[in-house]
């Protein structure tokens, strides 16, 4: 079981409107935002930048009625 998935992102604007059409759809509402992260609860993205590379390779599946 998993506490928590945060993923590092390249384009924080675009990838926050994807994830929030997604998790709307299904019910969800962002819980935290700040100037460089947006979380949903146990899910959240942040900037990536120096030092911070984004997430490469992960694959994430959302159950919906």
């Amino acid at each position: 079981m998993f506490d928590h998935v945060e993923i590092g992102v390249a384009d924080r604007d675009a990838s926050e409107r994807f994830y929030r059409h997604v998790l709307q759809t299904l019910g969800r509402e962002p819980t935290d935002t700040g100037d460089d992260f947006v979380e949903w609860n146990e899910f959240s993205l942040w900037q990536a930048g120096p030092g911070k590379p984004p997430t490469k390779g992960l694959h994430i599946g959302f159950a919906a009625p």
